[in-house]
């Protein structure tokens, strides 16, 4: 009598670059949620609860709200963008690794303030405001600014074995690296675009 038996492949038998990845991808979304939650706890902060901060918050988001579609549209643009592109400057450095861990750490901070805030400030008016005006945008930004922190510090480490002669130069590694930033460009875009049109279709809903 003849059993058949199914192979399955080995996890042993991974991409390793895939594997690095991923792993690279989990720390960054984990120093991005300590940012958020360091962010929220610096409510607590008198800084954040004077009545100044509160009339300059809501002096914001009646700007906001007022601004027409092609001024939210460069605004959320210019301010992502300028993310971007530090950190293609850390990519570009055999150095540049601790700037790129910094940065979703930065983002961390700033969702963080201002979701916190929102939420405790003005409770559900504000968690309606959040996650109808800033949310959509904001989850497809902060997506790409991660993707572009993880492959900025593995470029990094990668020219910085190359300088150090543990590495083979690989042209494929800046292709590779210059194709994925163009799809987290597409991205940065797409996160302005959904912005702008959330703040024209939703602001009008709330008051502060």
């Amino acid at each position: 009598m003849t059993i058949k038996t199914i192979k399955f492949k080995s996890i042993n038998n991974s991409d390793p670059e895939k594997d690095r990845e991923v792993k690279g991808l989990i720390i960054a979304v984990s120093l991005f949620a300590a940012g958020m939650i360091i962010g929220a706890g610096l409510l607590k902060n008198s800084t954040f609860n004077n009545p100044d901060f509160i009339a300059l918050f809501n002096n914001f988001i009646q700007i906001r709200a007022k601004q027409k579609v092609y001024q939210l549209f460069s605004n959320s643009l210019t301010i992502n963008i300028l993310f971007i592109l530090i950190v293609n400057f850390a990519a570009s450095s055999c150095i540049g690794i601790p700037l790129a861990v910094v940065i979703p750490v930065i983002k961390g901070l700033g969702t963080g303030i201002v979701a916190g805030y929102l939420f405790s400030e003005f409770t559900i008016n504000g968690i309606g405001y959040y996650l109808l005006t800033i949310f959509p945008g904001s989850i497809i930004c902060n997506t790409a600014i991660l993707l572009a922190c993880n492959d900025a510090c593995f470029l990094s480490a990668d020219i910085l074995a190359t300088v150090l002669a543990k590495k083979q130069s690989d042209a494929n590694i800046l292709k590779n690296y210059l194709k994925r930033n163009i799809v987290i460009i597409i991205l940065t875009i797409s996160s302005a675009l959904v912005e702008c049109f959330a703040v024209k279709a939703f602001s009008y809903m709330f008051i502060f």
